[in-house]
Order: structure tokens, then C-alpha cells, then sequence
């Protein structure tokens, strides 16, 4: 990511992506077809092992 100089020039390398760890599961094709255009999407991927499987 390229940052902005001192005279605040906008820095437009920044992405904002959508996760599904705040998706409804139960209706997950409606879930991904609300964000179909995004870019990319966030995945949290959690094992139980090296961290705990929690969700909110």
C-alpha cells in the first residue's frame, strides 16, 4: 500500500472486503449474493487448535 504524503493526498490502494464470519450460514447463497461484487472476500478460517473455535 502506497501512503499518502504530508499533504494529505488520498491513498487509493484501500480495500475494504466483506467477511462471511458475520453471515447468516443457514442462508448462505443469499449471504454471497449480497456481496457478489466485491472484489475479494474475507474468510476466517478458525481450527480449535491454535485458536478457539468462537463465533458471535
Amino acid at each position: 500500500m502506497r501512503r499518502g504524503s504530508r499533504n494529505n493526498e488520498r491513498v487509493s490502494d484501500i480495500r475494504i472486503n466483506p467477511s462471511i464470519l458475520a453471515a447468516d450460514f443457514v442462508n448462505m447463497q443469499t449471504e454471497l449474493g449480497r456481496i457478489a461484487s466485491a472484489d475479494y472476500v474475507h474468510v476466517d478460517v478458525m481450527d480449535n487448535h491454535f485458536v478457539p473455535n468462537l463465533t458471535f
